[in-house]
C-alpha cells in the first residue's frame, strides 16, 4: 500500500509541481502586462497586486508539493520515473501549448478594449493541464474581477441600444416592417456617426463594430434560425462570406491591432443579434405572406442573388467606406 500512495503521489507530484511552478514564474510577466494595461487606462489597478500575489501563493505550493513528496514518496525507480514523467509532459504541454495560450490571454484581460476577451487564465489552461482546484479558484476571481463589469456592461448598452433603435425607427417610420425601419435608422445612424468621428483609429474600429453585427446576424444567427426550421442555407452562408471576404479581411485587421476577438464579441451581443434577425424573418414572411420555413427555403435556393442583394455596400455604405479606406 505505502508503494501504490508513493506511485501515484509521485505523479501527481510532477504534475502539481510544474502547474504551481507555471502560477508563480507566470505571474511576473502577467504584472508587468497588467503595468502596461494601467498605463493605457485599459486595466484597474488592483489587477496588479492581485498578479503579484500569486508569486507567493505559486512558490508556496510549490513547495508544498515537495513537502508531501518527502513524507509518502518512496526511494523506489517506479516513483522517480512517474514523478520526472509527469514533469517532463506537463512541461511540454505549459511551454508549447499553455503557456503561450496563457500569456495571450492575459494580454488580452489587461490590454484588450473594453468589454471583448474570452474566458479567464484558467479555462485555457486546464485544457492542457487538467483541473486544479486552486488554479480555477484563481482564474476565477481574475475573470470575475477584471472582464465581468466590462461584458455586463456591453451587453447592458447592447440592449439599451437595440431597444432605443427600434423604438426611434417604429416613431420615424411608422408605415414600413419593423426590420426594415430599423435598418433604415441603423444605416442613417451609421453614416451620421461615422461622418462626424474625426479620429481615424476610432473611425475604423465603429465601422468594424458594425460591420461583424451584420456578418454574425447572416453567418451565425441566421443560418442557426434557419436550422431550427429544418432548413440548411449553409450555401447562402458560403455566398455570404465569399462576397464579403475582403471586408472580413478588414475587420479581422482592425480587431487584431486592438486585441480584440470576434469571436467574443459574437458570444457577447448573440441575445441582440439574435433578436434583430427573429424581427426581420418575421417580417420578410408577413410581407411574402410565407412561412418561416419557407423564407429559408428561399436563401438556400437563391443564395448569390440574395448574397450580393444584402452586400454591406448596398446595406450600409458608410461603413463599407470606412472599411475599403481602412489601412
Amino acid at each position: 500500500m505505502d508503494y501504490l500512495i508513493s506511485w501515484v503521489a509521485s505523479a501527481v507530484g510532477g504534475f502539481l509541481s510544474v502547474v504551481f511552478l507555471v502560477i508563480g514564474w507566470g505571474a511576473i510577466p502577467a504584472s508587468i502586462m497588467a503595468v502596461i494595461g494601467a498605463i493605457r487606462r485599459r486595466c484597474p489597478w488592483y489587477v496588479l497586486p492581485m498578479y503579484l500575489l500569486l508569486i507567493p501563493i505559486g512558490t508556496l505550493l510549490f513547495r508544498g508539493v515537495f513537502w508531501v513528496l518527502e513524507r509518502v514518496a518512496q526511494p523506489d525507480a517506479l516513483s522517480t520515473t512517474l514523478f520526472w514523467g509527469a514533469v517532463f509532459f506537463t512541461g511540454l504541454g505549459a511551454l508549447f501549448s499553455a503557456g503561450p495560450t496563457l500569456l495571450k490571454e492575459i494580454w488580452q484581460i489587461t490590454n484588450g478594449r473594453a468589454g471583448t476577451g474570452q474566458g479567464g487564465i484558467a479555462k485555457n489552461a486546464l485544457s492542457v493541464l487538467g483541473t486544479i482546484i486552486a488554479f480555477v479558484v484563481i482564474g476565477a476571481v481574475m475573470k470575475s474581477v477584471v472582464r465581468a463589469p466590462r461584458e455586463r456592461d456591453a451587453i447592458s448598452k447592447g440592449e439599451k441600444f437595440m431597444e432605443q433603435l427600434q423604438a426611434d425607427a417604429t416613431r420615424k417610420h411608422p408605415d414600413i416592417p419593423i426590420s426594415q425601419a430599423m435598418r433604415q435608422e441603423s444605416s442613417e445612424r451609421a453614416t451620421q456617426k461615422l461622418t462626424s468621428e474625426t479620429d481615424e483609429l476610432k473611425r475604423t474600429n465603429i465601422a468594424a463594430d458594425m460591420f461583424w453585427g451584420f456578418f454574425f446576424l447572416n453567418t451565425r444567427e441566421r443560418p442557426e434560425f434557419c436550422r431550427e426550421q429544418g432548413v440548411d442555407i449553409q450555401p447562402f452562408v458560403k455566398a455570404f462570406e465569399l462576397a464579403h471576404k475582403n471586408e472580413i479581411a478588414k475587420a479581422r485587421s482592425i480587431y487584431a491591432r486592438a486585441s480584440v476577438d470576434e469571436k467574443t464579441l459574437h458570444t457577447a451581443m448573440k441575445p441582440q443579434i439574435r433578436k434583430a434577425l427573429f424581427q426581420d424573418m418575421n417580417d420578410i414572411a408577413t410581407s411574402t405572406k410565407s412561412s418561416l420555413k419557407e423564407v429559408c427555403q428561399v436563401f438556400s435556393e437563391k443564395t448569390d442573388a440574395i448574397a450580393q442583394e444584402m452586400h454591406i455596400s448596398k446595406v450600409q455604405p458608410m461603413v463599407f467606406k470606412v472599411l475599403a479606406s481602412a489601412k
